[in-house]
């Protein structure tokens, strides 16, 4: 999930991620500031789904109102708003074949090889250090 106030991204990659000012002893949480977010404002679960958990002023998604009660399945690229001022947006993220993130070490690592016999030919290219983590 992507804050887009501030640019941050959250990897939901628990069972269950708790939303609000004050999530409790959950796991994994997305704490938020503002007096009109819920302590414990949506919970999102492992199969992608959304339950809005008796928020005071309410989730919507892709600008439809998610009744308590009701679970909605996120899909790429919603737009999920809390309290009508903390927009998300939900993208889904794939690991590929590294299978893991990259580190601050493989940016001088990148460095050395461009500047050396190996990198001669590699010319006025963007190289991402992304361990092969493909976003949507």
């Amino acid at each position: 999930m992507e804050n887009l106030a501030t640019g941050t991204v959250h990897v939901l990659n628990d069972n269950l991620v708790s939303i609000g000012r004050s999530t409790g002893n959950f796991k994994y949480k997305i704490g938020l500031r503002p007096g009109t977010i819920s302590r414990k404002h949506l919970l999102i679960f492992k199969d992608e789904s959304a339950h809005d958990i008796r928020s005071r002023n309410g989730t919507s998604v892709n600008a439809v109102f998610l009744r308590y009660g009701n679970i909605r399945k996120l899909r790429q690229k919603d737009l999920v708003t809390l309290a009508g001022l903390a927009p998300f947006r939900y993208r889904i993220i794939e690991y590929a074949p590294l299978h893991e993130m990259g580190t601050a070490d493989d940016i001088p690592r990148m460095a050395m090889m461009l500047a050396s016999d190996d990198g001669r030919h590699i010319t006025g290219q963007d190289i991402n250090l992304t361990a092969g983590i493909v976003t949507y």
